[in-house]
């Protein structure tokens, strides 16, 4: 990237310089059904890696953060249907016990077609501040969910040796 300076965007220029980009992320918005978002992630990370192949960095960036906005929404989802009851959770699991007609009623994570730690890394995306998220997005580089998670935990205190 000789000669390119990489710049931080905020929202209304990322909306301006790719207009699908911000149809996509009001889209997720929108999403209230976890197999439909778990999709739109799916898509988002076919889309990104074939970004990467062709060397087309600017779409790659933006699959990246559509792929973000829906993982971070199905975390919202998963946060919000295990509190509603309408998802299965370790603890009802345990709660229930092995009465299967129990379960049934509650599909679990499996039954929705989302990997556990897919699920968890979701989740902690959505635990996130909004205004961090955002910002985290707006840096200049494709955005990647461990570097966002690492960078949203609080720094560790330091150790004290006696």
């Amino acid at each position: 990237m000789s000669g390119t300076q990489l710049t931080a965007l905020d929202r209304s220029e990322l909306g301006r310089v790719a207009p699908n980009y911000e149809a996509m992320r009001q889209a997720i918005e929108l999403c209230q059904r976890v197999d439909e978002i778990a999709d739109f992630a799916n898509k988002a990370v076919a889309i990104q890696a074939y970004c990467r192949q062709s060397l087309d960095v600017e779409n790659e960036m933006h699959a990246s953060r559509i792929r973000l906005r829906a993982e971070r929404r199905l975390g919202q989802l998963l946060k919000l249907t295990a509190e509603n009851g309408e998802r299965a959770t370790r603890e009802t699991a345990r709660l229930v016990g092995s009465s299967d007609a129990a379960r049934r009623d509650q599909p679990t994570l499996a039954d929705l077609g989302v990997p556990r730690d897919r699920a968890s890394r979701a989740m902690q995306l959505a635990n996130i501040p909004e205004e961090q998220f955002e910002a985290a997005l707006a840096e200049p580089l494709v955005a990647q969910p461990r570097r966002i998670l690492r960078e949203a935990k609080p720094p560790k205190p330091p150790r004290f040796s006696s």
